[in-house]
């Protein structure tokens, strides 16, 4: 479903898709990749959809560079193991790129750089946090971590990184603080908080880079808001859904592609 963050229209794309999950627009926001028990594209504007490629599990999407590759992670999660698959969009052909990856890596969230050199992943379990990993080499290493936690997928609850791959945005919940908004640098690591949270489950990062959108549950579903990421302020967006757990920005920014919403 298509929602304005202007005017709170919603629009219908496409129905009949089993437990959708992941979502990522490809081709100037014409199509997009879902994930639901496999990976489906689906057209934004007549609804039709292709299965691709069968996956064995739910969870996100990344697409590629020139939109000739999309990553995700699957296989080995319900074992506590993250592998990284890479689609070739043209022919479909499913190939692994890395894993299986240490620690319990969470399979609903991934982002990847600009250059499809490394994607970002949360770690569920045990030292909680976020990594990244080279996806010509495999190797792994923690940019973040919240440290051992009981219940670790709930410590961070989604990633966003920025288009120019220079620094990855998050909502945590911190012991001591609550939930927060914070930052990171890849180059040198500086960290910086620059917001407090009501209760967001997923972001996404404008174009220009000046705010993120989050979808905040509420009682009744969720709502959507804007934080300006300077001044930390948030801005309450038209906006509804009665699922977002999982949503993509539309290329100018004022739209999302959600699943689940009524």
């Amino acid at each position: 479903i298509r929602v304005n963050l202007l005017t709170g229209e919603k629009t219908i794309l496409a129905t009949g898709l089993n437990a959708p999950r992941g979502i990522a627009i490809e081709r100037e926001g014409e199509t997009a990749l879902v994930r639901a028990n496999g990976i489906y594209r689906v057209d934004l504007l007549t609804g039709s959809s292709t299965l691709l490629a069968y996956a064995n599990i739910n969870g996100d999407i990344a697409i590629g560079p020139g939109s000739a590759y999309a990553f995700f992670l699957t296989e080995e999660l319900y074992r506590g193991m993250g592998v990284i698959k890479k689609i070739d969009l043209a022919t479909n052909e499913v190939t692994t790129v890395a894993g299986p990856l240490e620690g319990s890596i969470r399979g609903d969230a991934i982002e990847l750089s600009s250059d499809g050199t490394f994607a970002l992943v949360i770690v569920a379990g045990g030292d909680t946090g976020i990594k990244k990993i080279d996806l010509a080499t495999g190797e792994e290493s923690y940019l973040f971590s919240t440290g051992p936690a009981m219940f670790g997928s709930y410590s961070i609850g989604d990633i966003a990184l920025s288009p120019d791959a220079s620094e990855v945005l998050f909502w945590w919940t911190s012991p001591n603080e609550g939930l927060m908004l914070s930052r990171i640098n890849l180059t040198n690591r500086e960290f910086k908080t620059i917001a407090r949270a009501r209760a967001p489950r997923a972001i996404a990062i404008t174009q220009d880079e000046s705010s993120i959108v989050a979808a905040d549950q509420v009682f009744f579903g969720w709502l959507f808001d804007e934080v300006e990421l300077d001044s930390g302020s948030g801005t309450r967006l038209a906006g509804f859904a009665m699922y977002a757990t999982s949503f993509a920005l539309t290329p100018n920014d004022t739209e999302v592609i959600t699943t689940n919403v009524n």
